[in-house]
């Protein structure tokens, strides 16, 4: 195999067990748009979402994550915002959402986050919410 390639992500898919406050968190808080949505051939329900016009999906979630797993298998979900003031802004905003806020909070030095905790108060990302981080520039901005 070639070792000198390029490779971009595409998409990623997650198990949910409450699709609909996935899907609603998502696209009211988030901005994401759902571009398609249908029926699993499982009788489930499946939700492709985007905030890239040119993406047909950027993000799908799918039902069928049992609510009774030990652990939840996702570590985390990063995603860049413009500024350090609409990581200011979107922090906020967490304030007013069913979630437990952990943030804000600084553990790498290149980078601002905000964190929550899941339902079983955990550090993991749960399914229900992100983690919005932000890359911090040395100006602060």
């Amino acid at each position: 195999m070639a070792h000198d390639f390029s490779l971009t992500l595409s998409h990623v898919g997650y198990f949910v067990t409450d699709i609909a406050k996935m899907v609603d968190f998502y696209t009211r808080f988030l901005k994401f748009v759902v571009s398609d949505r249908g029926d699993r051939d499982d009788g489930g329900a499946i939700v492709f979402m985007t905030r890239d016009p040119r993406e047909h999906h950027q993000l799908v979630f799918a039902t069928g994550k049992p609510a009774d797993l030990a652990f939840n298998v996702v570590n985390q979900i990063s995603f860049r915002v413009d500024s350090l003031a609409t990581l200011r802004e979107m922090f906020h905003g967490l304030k007013h959402e069913a979630i437990t806020l952990l943030g804000p909070h600084h553990p790498w030095q290149c980078a601002v986050g905000v964190f929550s905790r899941s339902r079983k108060k955990s550090r993991r990302i749960a399914d229900r919410y992100a983690l919005v981080r932000a890359a911090a520039t040395s100006s602060g901005g």
